[in-house]
């Protein structure tokens, strides 16, 4: 099986940062910087370079410092499971705990209107999808920044089917509110060269969307047990609601429950985290630009961790 994993160099001092396992991918002309990762995507597809791996993906300067692993863990990760369409490395494993889902997350970060905007703009493009149904998404369908590898058969489905008809709509199909809420900068809680709108964010929460919605895909997610969810965590006040309330989540995913108690629960889980979110990183912006920082923030040992799960019932 040939592999590629590219690493994407944005910036000319992301040349000298690339991390074990990866290859450098150049893209410093970058020329148009508010699509982020998505116009290399697009790049990568068009030019035809995705039939030439078996699996192909490109990641970010910053995977190593999110998601606690480098290309080699991919490597070896893939290789010992062959025969799925895409893999996907989730590096915020504990979101599972702590928003019932992505489009949620969106609208406890960056706007309470994220999910109907991102709706219309499906229904304009022509994506049949209704996001008001999405239910809680485990672990096995959540993933977060684009860190995925996949087969010529999946480049070619997702981008055609998703990626592209977005990237191609203009201010004319979508109208000047989706066209602004799509490439008008807002306020980001990390730390970026440059701003952008919601349409990266969008695409991002795309992929859990389409990998749920299309059965025949055969999809791999890279193992979260607890104790990766743990060390994934970013803030304290995340690490405590997994350890009071992970129990009670992982309990409901296996009764499939969907009931009014589950709603409750995220709906002030989402607008707690999502609060703590933006209030830390105004502060403390986060780069993971080749290295894990979150031992360096001063909030990092200021808790103990619950040393007892609480037992909530539905």
């Amino acid at each position: 099986m040939k592999l590629t994993l590219l690493q994407n160099c944005i910036e000319p001092q992301h040349r000298n940062m690339i991390q074990k396992g990866f290859d450098a991918f150049d893209f410093c002309h970058n020329p148009r910087p508010e699509l982020r990762e998505f116009q290399i995507f697009k790049e990568l597809f068009e030019s035809g370079e995705y039939k030439k791996s078996d699996i192909l993906g490109a990641v970010s300067i910053r995977f190593q410092g999110k998601s606690l692993l480098d290309g080699d863990d991919v490597r070896a990760w893939i290789g010992e499971n062959p025969g799925y369409d895409v893999y996907v490395v989730n590096p915020y494993p504990q979101f599972v705990y702590t928003h019932k889902n992505l489009w949620q997350f969106s609208e406890s970060t960056r706007d309470p209107d994220f999910t109907r905007k991102s709706q219309a703009v499906f229904d304009k493009v022509g994506i049949k999808v209704d996001l008001a149904r999405t239910g809680h998404q485990t672990a096995d369908v959540l993933s977060t920044c684009s860190y995925w590898f996949g087969s010529p058969a999946f480049w070619s489905a997702y981008m055609e089917d998703v990626v592209l008809p977005v990237l191609d709509a203009g201010r004319d199909l979508l109208g000047d509110d989706l066209y602004n809420f799509l490439y008008e900068p807002q306020f980001y809680y990390g730390r970026a060269i440059r701003s952008c709108g919601s349409l990266p964010f969008l695409l991002e929460r795309s992929l859990s969307m389409y990998i749920a919605n299309s059965p025949g895909i055969k999809s791999k997610f890279f193992p979260a047990p607890r104790e990766r969810v743990l060390a994934c965590c970013l803030f304290n006040f995340e690490k405590e609601l997994v350890h009071l309330f992970g129990d009670m989540i992982d309990r409901w995913d296996a009764e499939n429950y969907q009931g009014e108690a589950m709603e409750d629960y995220f709906a002030m889980a989402s607008r707690m985290c999502g609060a703590g979110w933006r209030l830390y990183f105004k502060y403390h912006p986060i780069s993971f630009e080749a290295e894990d920082v979150r031992s360096s923030k001063p909030w990092h040992d200021c808790l103990s961790p619950p040393r007892r799960n609480l037992q909530a019932t539905k």
